[in-house]
């Protein structure tokens, strides 16, 4: 039918948001495995909602008439790129949307963490606590005038960066390369050209670097040693990036205070990850971003994508 809507899979396994879905409905067909049919033939894109499932070779030959694979995540570690080129499929990605999103999120793991919200709430709960909890038996960690290191100072960590100074922190950095003079003294930032120094310095660490293969396990045994006891160590970056063993043996041994985590490896963590039974462990299921405000303008950023590749129009925010 010529006012057929175009097809495009989607790779969640669960539904996506109604909003979302309404959204993509206006435009397009949208399919995943459960609603296909046998209508491979018609895709002529692909959405990764998430990062969770791989968008491979495989599953780009599903597809005969696909013409774009978009992600509507700012990493992009989930799409074999190599496969995309061979196959002359262009892959597009948003980024800057949720960099508000994700940096609120960081500073409500900081605080979570430091304040031990999420013990405290469990005392409040618990049929044990039967009367005022002794204050001397639970004590946070400051949090105003601490000091806060960023690895990693692209768009979201200079936006972490603006947060943090509402608490008078003094703000540190690593980064592979060093932000301007403008941009430091607009954040009120301190470049360290060693990741040793920051780690040693920092009462917060923030990992925000790229999700690359080349950062794998950067944070292990020898940078968790390198951390003040006191220390609250956030990951809202990769789990892959992170030793878990490692930080399992600092929290445990009390070598670091605190972890706060939105991204862990594997997602979900097994039942019987010893993670899951600490306490000084605040963890969130890889959900820094999921504001549906955000999440909606993800779809429109994905949609005009979509449509100009299927018009031949220049695309958006493409993988090169």
């Amino acid at each position: 039918m010529a006012d057929e809507k175009p097809f495009v899979y989607h790779t969640e396994r669960e539904p996506l948001h109604d909003e979302m879905i309404r959204t993509y409905k206006k435009v397009f067909t949208l399919v995943n495995d459960e609603s296909l049919d046998s209508r491979e033939h018609k895709v002529v894109a692909v959405i990764a909602a998430t990062s969770a499932i791989l968008v491979d070779e495989k599953l780009m030959k599903r597809f005969p008439s696909l013409k774009l694979v978009c992600t509507m995540s700012v990493g992009y570690d989930h799409i074999d790129l190599k496969a995309a080129q061979r196959l002359s499929i262009p892959v597009c990605y948003v980024p800057s949307v949720q960099n508000d999103a994700v940096a609120d999120h960081v500073l409500a793991l900081l605080l979570a963490s430091a304040r031990r919200v999420v013990e405290a709430d469990q005392i409040c709960r618990s049929s044990e606590t039967k009367k005022m909890y002794p204050f001397y038996l639970f004590m946070a960690l400051p949090v105003s005038r601490a000091t806060v290191g960023i690895i990693g100072m692209g768009r979201i960590g200079m936006e972490v960066a603006k947060r943090t100074a509402g608490f008078g922190m003094k703000l540190i950095y690593h980064n592979r390369n060093r932000k301007s003079k403008e941009e430091e003294d607009m954040v009120g930032a301190t470049y360290m050209s060693s990741l040793i120094g920051l780690l040693k310095e920092s009462d917060y660490i923030v990992l925000l670097a790229a999700g690359y293969q080349e950062n794998y396990h950067m944070i292990g045994k020898e940078e968790f040693a390198m951390m003040k006891k006191t220390a609250v160590f956030i990951n809202v970056s990769r789990g892959f990036m992170v030793d878990q063993d490692a930080l399992v043996d600092a929290l445990k041994e009390n070598r670091i205070s605190h972890a706060g985590l939105d991204a862990t490896d594997p997602e979900p963590l097994p039942r019987d990850h010893p993670l899951l039974s600490l306490s000084n462990v605040t963890l969130t299921p890889h959900c820094a971003g999921a504001v549906l405000a955000v999440r909606l303008e993800q779809c429109r950023v994905v949609i005009g994508n979509i449509l100009a590749c299927i018009e031949g129009k220049p695309l958006v925010h493409q993988i090169e």
